[in-house]
């Protein structure tokens, strides 16, 4: 059997629907069966990709693999009545929070029906080092004059449940700040980040470096909620993508799998759902195939195909660029099984 796992392609097609698309556009290949599954890292989508289910309108719940009962809440992107006031593009984005993830996480925490609570650090429209969220879960933060951090204390109750309960899955694997390289400095571009913007979130993410100067490897996620968790709060963070893919493909043996985004870029390496799909072929020796609407020059992935190429205008209908695509690539594939 053919397994399609595909990410969204952002602003147009679900993962689900890019997979119909694809699927569609395949057919019959060599009479194997095609087996579309939802996909996402962390972001957006991630919880269809989980098969949660909203609770208490702050949240969502799902049952994890050892069937124990876990809560899934999102950074951004899955509709929950809170979030339009993390998902702010009508102010800049230096004043922008992200305490109402913060305060989701909080009342899972105190509702004890969970002993595990899982947040998605993803498609994010804040940058604020993830300060907001620590005082939505009841960290005290002291600022100087210039509004930076000088001092986090954590919360008297919670904070041993926190360290121990928590798991971030993170879009990304990108330290929260360096000179150069795959940072949160990456992404705030397409968050809105104006001149001040970009002074205000360095000044902030040095400032965070310098007060917790350990580990930061998925730091940069979620405009630095990766870094509050890992850094600050001391809980577990990993990359969400192979954690998502497993849960897809539980009882899947495909022959080849397929996977797509909007477009392949210098980002898709650093722990999307692309480089995990391809990781998880790679272990288990069978070929993976990319779909994409289109590539950066210098990335470098076997068996792509983009809807359109490099410089070109993207396709009104996406659906349909994608089903034709992935038609003109059969005769290739066929080759691959």
């Amino acid at each position: 059997m053919i397994a399609i796992a595909s990410d969204k392609f952002k602003g147009t097609l679900s993962s689900l629907r890019a997979g119909s698309a694809i699927s569609h556009g395949l057919g019959e290949l060599n009479g194997q069966k095609i087996v579309v599954v939802a996909m996402a890292d962390g972001g957006e989508g991630t919880a269809e990709a989980l098969g949660a289910r909203v609770a208490a309108n702050k949240y969502y719940e799902y049952t994890a693999a050892d069937s124990t009962l876990t809560a899934y809440i999102p950074s951004c992107g899955e509709n929950l009545p809170w979030q339009p006031l993390v998902c702010r593009r009508d102010i800049p984005l230096r004043q922008r929070t992200s305490r109402e993830v913060g305060a989701a996480i909080r009342h899972a925490a105190e509702s004890g029906a969970y002993s595990r609570i899982d947040i998605g650090i993803g498609g994010t429209l804040t940058a604020d080092g993830g300060l907001g969220m620590l005082e939505g879960m009841g960290y005290v933060i002291e600022r100087d004059a210039d509004g930076l951090p000088v001092s986090i204390k954590q919360p008297t109750l919670l904070a041993d449940f926190y360290r121990k309960s928590l798991r971030g899955l993170a879009d990304v694997c990108a330290p929260l700040y360096t000179e150069s390289g795959l940072s949160a400095m990456s992404f705030i571009s397409q968050k809105g980040a104006d001149d001040k913007d970009r002074e205000w979130c360095a000044a902030l993410f040095r400032r965070l470096r310098q007060i917790f100067p350990g580990r930061d490897t998925h730091g940069g996620a979620g405009g630095g909620i990766g870094f509050a968790l890992e850094s600050i709060v001391g809980c577990s963070v990993i990359s969400g993508a192979p954690v998502i893919l497993e849960k897809a493909l539980t009882g899947l043996t495909p022959r080849l799998i397929i996977t797509g985004e909007g477009r392949l870029d210098a980002q898709t390496s650093g722990g999307k759902t692309v480089a995990a799909v391809c990781a998880y072929a790679s272990r288990r020796g069978i070929p993976a195939v990319i779909f994409c609407g289109s590539t950066a020059d210098g990335v470098s992935f076997d068996n792509v195909f983009p809807c359109v190429s490099e410089g070109s205008p993207l396709p009104s209908d996406p659906y349909t660029a994608l089903l034709k695509t992935a038609e003109a690539a059969r005769p290739y594939i066929e080759n691959l099984l």
